[in-house]
This record gives structure tokens, C-alpha cells and sequence, in this order.
């Protein structure tokens, strides 16, 4: 009978039945058989690790594998499309970034601004703390503020929302009554307060009122004839006159009315007309003199008085529009 060929398969069966005994053998035998052992058992101990690195190397020869020039340039073809694709999304996402960096920076430079024209509006004569403020709502309901509920007229279905919700930048709440502008005019005062918010009553709600000037307005291509008060002897009589520079701005007590303002009865012989200005009077202490507040729109009699006017008036800031507003904390004067 023939001699069968010793194989590499035959020396692989050998060695796993030699490695399954020394798995039961050598761990309880002595050491020197495990020494002599040991090189010849090593590649079967380690063979994940072989047959991983195979793995690895075949695989990095299949990737690395060399083309001619001819498949280099097809896959530069087909690949193409996805490449442009890729680099148009990359430069629309920076685009986006940029964009919404541009329009921070333009946000940050408006507040900057308004912040610089209501500081120069109030003057250095007035010491305040500047307080940005972010209109974000005004309530569904106009009369769910408990100020509201003292008024005497109960809002109308569709009558216009008086009051906003803010943002403001103070971890802590800020005094109630100090007011509220947009830029350089005046577009109401705090209610109530908390961390980061604020609730702001606009100049327009039956709740508002504050005490102010109207300044009678001079105009080049016309005289304008006011009546004032003289004495003669002992008398006080009434002389019409034309208006000058220097006649004092008349005060007047104002309420809001939903629509705008309205001033209490004033006399009717200082001749306001549409189109005055109304400002703050500083009698308030709030706000300094001369930050305005509204342009008069109409002069009407006083039905039982007919001595007297009622001022209709309009706020200076369109307050539907109002995002940003500036509240002004005054500060404590030495001295004081």
C-alpha cells in the first residue's frame, strides 16, 4: 500500500490536535515542556491577530490598487457632480454664517446707535442708566393686566393691544414707572418687572398718564396770532399777539385713549394748533424735559366749557412697528 503525501493539511490537523492538547496538558504540566512548545503553538495562539492583518493588507491593496490614467480620469468624471455639489453646499453654509454674522453686526450697531441718540436726547444733565429692551409680544387680551381692570372703559373687540411683553438684559427686576423710548421719543413706561422681562404700557393705554408741554410751532411763511395774559392795573387782560421765540410752552396733563392721546381741558386762548409738538415737562422726575412724545392732531371744545380745548393727540413713534426700546433708570443726584 502506498505511502500517503504528507500535506500542509495534514501538518494543520497535527498542529490544532497538538494546540488542544496542550490547552488541557500544558497549564497543569511542568514549564519546560511549555517552553520547547511554545514557538511551534504560537502561530495557532495568534491567529486572529494573523488573519486580521491579512485581512488589512488585502484590503489596503484592493484600495491602493493602481489604475492608468485613462480609469483615473473617468473617476475624476463620475465623481465630478458630487465634488461641485459638496463645494456649492460648503459655500451656501458659509454664506448663511456670514449672512447671519452680518446681520448681528448690523443689529449690534443700530442698538449702539439708538443707544447714542437717546443719550444725547437726554443730555448730560440727567444721570440715568441705559437698559436695552426687546419687544417680544404684546398680550392676546387687553384687559388681562390688573392695571386695565381699574380702568373705567372696557376695550372694544379689536381695539388695539396697549401694552408689551420684553426682554431685557437684567438677571433682576428694574423699578416700575421708569419709561420706556424708542430712540429719542417716548413710547410709554414699566409696569412690572422680573428676571430678564419686563411688561411695558405703551403711551396709548387708558392707564397712561404723565404731565407735559405742548410747543406752539413757528413757521417762516406765515404769522401766527396766540392770546396772552396782561396786567393794567390791577386787571388781568387778555392781547392777541403774534408768537415769538421766547413765549413758554404750555402744560398740559395727558391720558391715553387707545387711539393716541388726549390732554385734560386747556384754555382755549393760547391758540395750540395741529401739528404742535408735545414733550416731557421733567415735573415728573422720570424723564427730563423735552423728549417728545406726540404731534398734536386735533383741537376740539370742551362741550360744557367752551372756554377750553381737548388736545387730540398722536404718539411720535409708530408703536406697532416699536422692536427695540431703550428704558431709562434714572439715577440718585448728590446730594440728594
Amino acid at each position: 500500500m502506498p505511502r500517503e503525501r504528507l500535506t500542509g493539511r495534514h501538518v494543520l490537523q497535527g498542529l490544532l490536535a497538538l494546540s488542544v492538547v496542550s490547552c488541557f496538558a500544558l497549564p497543569r504540566g511542568p514549564d519546560r515542556p511549555r517552553e520547547l512548545l511554545a514557538p511551534l503553538l504560537a502561530p495557532i495562539s495568534h491567529s486572529g491577530i494573523y488573519v486580521t492583518d491579512a485581512i488589512g493588507r488585502n484590503v489596503g491593496d484592493l484600495l491602493h490598487d493602481d489604475c492608468d490614467e485613462q480609469t483615473a480620469r473617468e473617476i475624476l468624471r463620475s465623481n465630478g457632480p458630487l465634488r461641485d455639489h459638496l463645494v456649492a453646499e460648503m459655500d451656501r453654509s458659509t454664506l448663511r454664517r456670514l449672512e447671519a454674522c452680518e446681520q448681528m453686526i448690523v443689529s449690534l450697531q443700530q442698538q449702539i446707535d439708538a443707544l447714542g441718540r437717546t443719550r444725547e436726547a437726554l443730555g448730560a444733565g440727567f444721570p440715568c442708566k441705559l437698559i436695552g429692551g426687546q419687544v417680544i409680544g404684546g398680550s392676546a387680551a387687553a384687559w388681562d393686566r390688573e392695571a386695565l381692570l381699574r380702568t373705567s372703559e372696557r376695550p372694544s373687540p379689536g381695539a388695539a393691544v396697549t401694552t408689551r411683553a420684553l426682554l431685557i438684559n437684567r438677571p433682576t427686576a428694574i423699578p416700575e414707572g421708569i419709561a420706556a423710548l424708542s430712540e429719542s421719543t417716548l413710547v410709554g413706561r414699566i409696569v412690572s418687572s422680573g428676571a430678564w422681562t419686563a411688561h411695558l404700557q405703551l403711551v396709548t393705554d387708558p392707564d397712561f398718564a404723565a404731565r407735559g408741554l405742548v410747543l406752539r410751532l413757528i413757521y417762516p411763511n406765515r404769522t401766527r396770532l396766540i392770546t396772552v395774559e396782561q396786567t393794567d392795573g390791577g386787571r388781568t387782560l387778555l392781547v392777541q399777539r403774534p408768537l415769538q421765540m421766547g413765549d413758554a410752552p404750555i402744560p398740559v396733563t395727558l391720558l391715553g385713549n387707545r387711539d393716541g392721546l388726549i390732554s385734560a381741558a386747556v384754555p382755549a386762548h393760547h391758540g395750540i394748533e395741529p401739528g404742535d409738538w408735545v414733550v416731557t415737562g421733567g415735573q415728573d422726575g422720570w424723564l427730563p424735559m423735552s423728549i417728545r412724545i406726540g404731534t398734536v392732531r386735533a383741537v376740539q371744545p370742551v362741550a360744557d366749557n367752551p372756554k377750553h380745548v381737548e388736545l387730540l393727540i398722536d404718539p411720535a413713534t409708530d408703536l406697532d412697528g416699536v422692536r427695540r426700546v431703550t428704558i431709562v433708570q434714572p439715577l440718585a443726584r448728590e446730594g440728594r
